[in-house]
């Protein structure tokens, strides 16, 4: 009887244990699963290259698909992707270079007809003596036909394409011609003189602020604030004088010289304004650095007198020597008069603001050091 109990005993475990082998197999790795996701991908593959000359939207979802089944497999069972049978190495190689290439190229095909259309409305502008019109179409034109080219590189190469292309491309020099016989860009031109010279008022106001008797605090701040300015007319005057700057044509090539004189001028002040602003901020860092040791130099003064605050009364000894340390660190931190002004003349800055307060704490505690003492 026993003997029976046993053998059963026996028999129950190792049908335990042969039941959890197989679950924790098919957990590890489960190539039916990973299988079907292949075949899922591939279906999505096929639909790809089918509505790839159909419907470009749909062929993007299902290649979108394909790669996502792709990735599921893969992770389920990576044999299956990256060392699969030949007849699957046959697809997934088909999939991705024959499928994608001409899903690629479709996008592109696509991008530049779009581009084309653009350059049949900007040939129509020119027509009309348009010149914003026609620039603005041409460059859209350009624009799908860089991301065009971005997204397949041999996108002109093709004969359609390419025929098509440099039609467009003839457009350029007739846009030129038609922008710079227009009375717009002398008006252009007009407005950039204007600039440059609101660009000089800033510069010079600046200049003078710079090399004031002005606080360094106020050179930094309205003086950043002009040489900004500076800046930004100078940056508008030359996006306005540009097409003056390189015209060679009658009437825009008469502003160029004036134009290149103010841009000099301009360019040679904002060097100097520049140079000053940055000999300036040296400065201002200097004189903060020159605050913060004489602080570093004012809080260990109060080290040592709040050191002498918790010492016994009894040991009035201590007490006098850690006083006179205090006394002798502080008198020294002070020795340039300097430090009180410069504080007093930058009250924003918080290195002025700590040397107000370490001032203060270190005569309170030294005065309640002293009347300790005595």
């Amino acid at each position: 009887m026993v003997s029976m109990i046993n053998w059963r005993v026996i028999i129950t475990g190792v049908w335990l244990f042969f039941c959890q082998n197989i679950w924790a197999n098919s957990q590890a790795d489960d190539p039916y699963d990973a299988q079907h996701a292949l075949q899922k991908g591939l279906q999505a593959c096929s639909k790809a290259r089918t509505l790839t000359i159909t419907d470009l939207g749909a062929a993007q979802y299902q290649w979108d698909l394909y790669l996502q089944y792709l990735r599921e497999a893969e992770s389920l069972n990576s044999r299956l992707i990256n060392q699969p049978d030949k007849e699957t190495l046959a697809k997934l190689t088909h999939c991705n270079k024959d499928v994608a290439h001409n899903l690629l190229r479709a996008k592109a095909t696509t991008l530049m007809q779009e581009g084309f259309e653009f350059c049949k409305h900007a040939n129509d502008s020119i027509e009309q003596q348009d010149s914003i019109g026609a620039q603005a179409y041409y460059g859209q034109y350009l624009a799908l036909r860089d991301e065009a080219i971005g997204i397949q590189e041999s996108t002109l190469e093709m004969p359609t394409i390419k025929q098509r292309a440099t039609e467009c491309t003839k457009l350029q020099p007739r846009i030129e011609a038609l922008q710079n016989s227009q009375s717009q860009q002398v008006r252009q031109a007009e407005a950039a003189i204007g600039q440059f010279n609101q660009a000089m008022r800033y510069c010079q106001a600046a200049n003078q602020m710079l090399s004031s008797n002005a606080s360094i605090a106020d050179k930094l701040n309205h003086g950043k604030k002009l040489v900004m300015q500076t800046a930004d007319a100078k940056q508008t005057a030359r996006t306005l004088a540009l097409p003056a700057l390189e015209a060679t044509e009658i009437p825009l090539n008469a502003y160029r010289e004036e134009l290149q004189h103010l841009l000099d001028q301009v360019t040679l002040c904002e060097g100097q304004i520049s140079a000053s602003f940055r000999e300036i901020q040296q400065q201002s860092l200097a004189l903060k650095k020159q605050l913060t040791q004489v602080n570093e130099s004012l809080s260990t003064a109060l080290e040592f007198c709040n050191q002498g605050l918790v010492i016994t009364t009894a040991d009035k000894k201590a007490q006098m020597k850690l006083f006179q340390r205090s006394a002798t660190v502080k008198k020294e931190a002070l020795s340039n008069p300097d430090v009180f002004d410069l504080a007093s003349q930058h009250p924003h800055w918080s290195e002025s603001q700590t040397f107000v307060q370490l001032l203060k704490s270190s005569k309170i505690c030294q005065e309640q050091l002293a009347a300790g003492i005595r």
